[in-house]
């Protein structure tokens, strides 16, 4: 017997089904769920503490060796540093923006109070001296722009500056400034690169000054930290340390991130802020672009040309806006551009208007008429040292940098100061008229260093070579992603990708960790359906949700922050239903369908974006309005949220198989169509209606589709779209369009299958289903009813309801996966034909037909249906759910500590409970058991929650210990609490239920298996919260899941602990 498997991998749980594939009627033998406990794999809190100690041990010893620098060149006493240290200066950040603006001086005592405030205000610089990738992560570039965006809107130049701005404190003004809020509050991380130069100047001030400060010495603050030890002073610093005193930072002694390999050449990708990667950047956009026809009513892509024609124009300014763009289009090349619109609707296409960001910032507003002064020779080199970023002689590039080399060489600068002149003319009155013009003068505005904006970050997706050779075959007017281009994805490209050992494939710890236990599923599904005999696999069916790595290092609250702001829309939209069910006193059913089109109303702000006319509820229930696709199902087979927007039925069939463009640009002239003006405004101020990303991009997405004029028609050769095997059974098309989670399972799949079979012509297929097979399987089969058959509790509720209820929708998917994949053969021309509405040409339904038998069957208009599901078949489905094949992964590890974050204070005993004690949490008086608080009994005398009166509220238990007593083990120094036991239980194994465990009770109320879900260490005894093996929730008063029930009653009624496999099979 043969069987098929399908796999749906997501962030927390691994849905798994294997049916009879070598039969006509396939039977579904098993199906289940592997979930990963809510912390699992998730190290993020923990290396957020540990990275904070290390910041703060770091900042110490910074100030700590800078003391003992300053005593050693004689610029401070021991008697400074003490008063530093006792009285630190309450507003450290006045006196630099004092001394920027006015150039009075300070005294040592006070510059080291400001140099101290700096050390631990350095600024954020995303690790540049290891980094790969200096991107950094959503929250630094978040704090980062919020820095920009106060020094923009304040008009300063250095951090110290934007803290009086935001504070409203006057630094000319002698008197001791009075605060109403706390500038951290903010959020805001500065540039270290501003920091830096702000600190240079500072320094720069004070040399002629403090004769103690000569040109070494500020080297050795700021630049070069040998200087010091040259200087006769012991920093005790490692070689790997780099940089001064001050900024300086330590490169690691390892490496663990891993850099991208270009995937056609294996050599490493460089950074994407190169030369190479904005050519290819911008190349592959203009390949991209489309234009319109003489016609007008067809579109095509730029000739090469063309598309060097126009990077010509881009090369003189660095950049395009839109607005540049369009008309470099349309009067330079005398080409109307058709999808420009749509295009830069995408964030990561606008960035492409950027070809180099140097000639970007100095043909901006403040520097263009200065830089127009400035020599070309000078020009080229000012222009590359901005791009590369370098400093000359330790200071960032700034106009006084450049008038400083360019008269050093002889050249006359009386231009270039006359326009310097005017800019800072033109600067100050704007600063004049917001009152901020105080203190900025000249100096200030030649000294600000100049900053690339629009730089690039990450890793480019190629090699330097592959991108250099895409961004030529895109100017001779051809396809670098075609057969022979240069981009080409060959069979020895994927072999290399399979050979590729998983740990060096990526450095996601969860994606890592999710496809090794795959491969644990796989022995047990091999084990358990095929006797060991993997050759009995025919093919593995595999579906990688695009979450896994968006929940990759997320705490369980992180995750359900995360999930709640997706689902925020969904739930939004159904209280929306909801109360109007309850005001119109109506009995219709809130259903998917219903609950999608109110969605879809709600992000168009329930209007029609054709008519302009606004809808209702009631419009939608009595189906007065219905879904339209934006573009032609035909040309764009998807039914996702952002193909599709709600209009009158009179509307949909007048706009007929166009675009939703190019029906307002064709009938804007009829009374019920806006103009084509008003459609394209209504369009841009479309606004996501949720929290989410997700919310965000699918508007986004949207507002593309809508301002789309033509689509290019698709020239494949349907008929040749046959059996196009390529590696591990996909197909070329399904190999560039899967994501590359799929292509990672994919091919542990592969290594799995070719260290099991040794004959490789007998390797299982592996398939990577449309999202649209899938789903009009599941629509036609309707396989969210085997799971209420199997399951009645989750009867009449919504699939998100259901998700909250039961483990084995995981379970349902899979099945659905591997149906699809039984009924629906790996077919490239099959596949696309599915994913279509209807079928006109009677060629395809005969081919169809031909393939898929009496399973599909056709009306009068084309539309196609599938034949509802065999009995037989569904029986077996709903048969392999009722056995709740639901297993939970136990981590062997047992690190990390599971306390709560805030530090309770510990007020007392409890007089009549000796076990427990009185604790301040959240301002409120509880008691809490002493076995669940941390720091009450330290191991040394010097316990800092000890002395400080607090503790840590250990959130959960680890387990409930069964030998040589019953004893609840908390979440805190497991493994001493263990050994303690197996001494006590003279050194044999003690038996632990852990949460997670499924237990059997052989008799009494509670007979049956039992998922334990929380284990609680009562006054008396311990007890347990229960539910069957697929309960995601508790909930009382239910069959399914109970409370608190006393340990010792499951004991008496026979308990014992269930060990099972990865697909449910008992290992005893």
């Amino acid at each position: 017997m043969k069987v098929s498997v399908a796999l749906d991998i997501g962030h927390s749980s691994i849905g798994w089904a294997v049916i009879d594939s070598s039969s006509q009627t396939p039977t579904v033998h098993g199906c289940g769920t592997v979930v990963f406990p809510a912390e699992d794999c998730q190290n993020q809190q923990r290396a957020g503490f540990r990275r904070q100690r290390r910041n703060i041990a770091a900042t110490r010893n910074r100030i700590s060796r800078l003391e003992g620098y300053l005593q050693h060149i004689g610029a401070l006493g021991s008697a400074d540093i003490e008063r530093a240290r006792e009285r630190p200066h309450p507003w450290p950040w006045l006196l630099p923006a004092r001394c920027l603006q006015t150039g009075e001086s300070l005294s040592w005592p006070e510059l080291w109070q400001v140099m101290r405030w700096y050390a631990h205000n350095r600024g954020y610089d995303g690790n540049a001296l290891w980094a790969r990738d200096q991107s950094g992560n959503d929250e630094d570039v978040e704090r980062v722009q919020k820095a920009r965006q106060l020094m923009d809107e304040h008009e300063t130049s250095s951090m110290a500056e934007t803290v009086c701005a935001v504070l409203g404190v006057d630094p000319t003004n002698e008197r001791n400034p009075k605060l109403e809020f706390y500038f951290k509050g903010l959020n805001a991380a500065f540039p270290r690169s501003i920091v830096e130069n702000e600190v240079s100047q500072l320094l720069e001030i004070h040399r002629p000054i403090l004769r103690e400060l000569s040109n070494e010495s500020q080297e050795a603050i700021l630049n070069d930290w040998q200087i010091a030890e040259n200087q006769g002073f012991r920093t005790k610093l490692p070689q790997r340390y780099h940089g001064g005193l001050l900024f300086g930072q330590l490169k690691p002694r390892f490496d663990n991130r891993i850099i991208p390999r270009c995937r056609i050449t294996g050599e490493k990708t460089p950074n994407k802020h190169s030369r190479d990667f904005y050519d290819y950047r911008w190349a592959m956009f203009v390949n991209n672009l489309t234009v319109e026809t003489n016609e007008g009513d067809t579109v095509r892509k730029l000739t090469g040309s063309e598309r060097r024609a126009l990077t010509d124009i881009i090369k003189g300014s660095g950049s395009f806006t839109k607005a540049t763009l369009k008309k470099a289009l349309e009067e330079s090349l005398g080409l109307s551009p058709a999808n420009l619109e749509a295009t830069l609707m995408m964030p990561e296409m606008e960035k492409a208007l950027t070809f180099d960001p140097a000639l970007k910032e100095v043909n901006g507003k403040r520097l263009e008429k200065i830089w127009k002064t400035i020599p070309k020779s000078w020009q080229r080199v000012f222009a590359n040292q901005l791009f590369h970023e370098r400093k000359f002689r330790g200071s960032s590039p700034s106009l006084h940098q450049w008038r400083k080399r360019m008269t050093g060489d002889g050249i006359d600068v009386s231009s270039f100061d006359e326009a310097v002149d005017q800019a800072f003319s033109k600067e100050f009155k704007h600063l004049e008229r917001k009152g901020k013009h105080t203190g900025f003068n000249v100096e200030e505005f030649l000294t600000r260093p100049i900053v690339l904006h629009a730089k690039a970050t990450g890793r480019a997706p190629y090699s330097r070579l592959k991108m250099r050779e895409a961004t030529e075959c895109v100017y001779r007017g051809e396809e670098p992603r075609a057969v022979g281009g240069p981009l080409e994805e060959t069979e020895d490209v994927r072999r290399r990708a399979i050979e590729q050992p998983l740990d060096q494939a990526t450095n996601n710890h969860l994606v890592r960790h999710r496809l090794k236990i795959l491969r644990r599923l796989l022995d047990d599904l091999c084990e358990t359906y095929c006797e060991g005999d993997a050759e009995r696999i025919e093919s593995v069916s595999v579906e990688v949700v695009r979450d896994l790595v968006e929940f990759s290092g997320k705490t369980a609250k992180e995750k359900e922050a995360i999930q709640s702001s997706k689902l925020a829309h969904h739930r939004k939209v159904v209280k929306l239903l909801e109360e109007a069910q309850k005001d119109a006193g109506a009995s219709w059913r809130i259903n998917p369908g219903l609950i999608k089109k109110a969605r879809i109303a709600d992000e168009l702000g329930w209007t029609c974006p054709y008519t302009g006319r606004m809808y209702s509820i009631s419009d939608i229930i009595h189906k007065r309005v219905d879904k339209e696709h934006i573009i032609p199902r035909s040309q764009r087979p998807t039914d996702a949220l952002d193909a599709l927007v709600l209009t009158f039925p009179e509307i949909n069939r007048l706009k007929g198989a166009r675009t939703a463009w190019q029906f307002v640009h064709d009938e804007q002239n009829s009374e019920q169509i806006m103009t084509l003006t008003q459609f394209e405004d209504f369009v841009r101020k479309l606004k996501s209606r949720g929290p989410s990303k997700d919310d965000k991009l699918r508007c986004n997405r949207r507002k593309a589709a809508l301002l789309t004029k033509h689509i290019i028609a698709d020239s494949r050769n349907e008929e040749t779209e046959t059996e196009d095997a390529g590696i591990s059974g996909f197909t070329e098309g399904a190999l560039s369009q899967t994501s590359y989670l799929n292509k990672l399972a994919a091919i542990e799949v592969q290594k799995w299958a070719a260290q099991n079979i040794h004959d490789s012509t007998r390797e299982p297929t592996i398939l990577h289903l449309s999202g649209s097979v899938t789903a009009a399987a599941r629509r036609a089969w309707k396989i969210e009813s085997t799971l209420e058959e199997a399951r009645p509790f989750v009867r009449d509720t919504t699939k998100t309801q259901k998700r909250e209820l039961t483990h084995l929708h995981h379970a349902v998917d899979a099945v659905a996966i591997a149906l699809a994949g039984y009924y629906f053969p790996k077919d490239g021309r099959l596949w696309r034909l599915l994913s279509r509405r209807r079928i006109g040409r009677s060629e395809d339904q005969a081919y169809m037909k031909r393939i898929l038998g009496e399973m599909v069957s056709f009306s009068v208009d084309g539309a196609w249906s599938i034949k509802e599901l065999n009995s037989e078949v569904r029986q077996s489905a709903v048969r392999a759910m009722q056995e709740k094949r639901v297993v939970r992964h136990q981590p062997r590890t047992f690190r990390g500590l599971m306390v709560e974050e805030n530090t309770c204070r510990v007020l007392g005993s409890v007089e009549d409970d000796p076990l427990r004690k009185y604790i301040r949490r959240n301002g409120r008086i509880e008691r809490e058991r002493e076995s669940k608080l941390l720091g009450t009994s330290p191991k040394t005398e010097d316990g800092k929650l000890a002395s400080l009166k607090g503790a840590l509220v250990v959130r959960s238990n680890f387990g409930l210990a069964l030998d040589p007593e019953i004893r609840v083990v908390s979440y805190q120094r497991v493994w001493e609490q263990l050994n303690e036991l197996k001494a006590k239980n003279r050194g044999r194994y003690v038996r632990i239920i852990r949460q997670g465990d499924l237990i059997r009770v052989n008799k009494g109320r509670y007979l049956g298996e039992w998922r334990v879900v929380s284990i609680k260490d009562a006054k008396q005894e311990c007890k347990l919260d229960i539910a069957e093996a697929d309960v995601v929730q508790l909930k009382s008063g239910v069959s399914w899941s109970r409370r608190e029930v006393l340990f010792r009653t499951l004991l008496n009624n026979g308990l014992t602990v269930v060990k099972r496999n990865y697909v449910g099979e008992n290992l005893d």
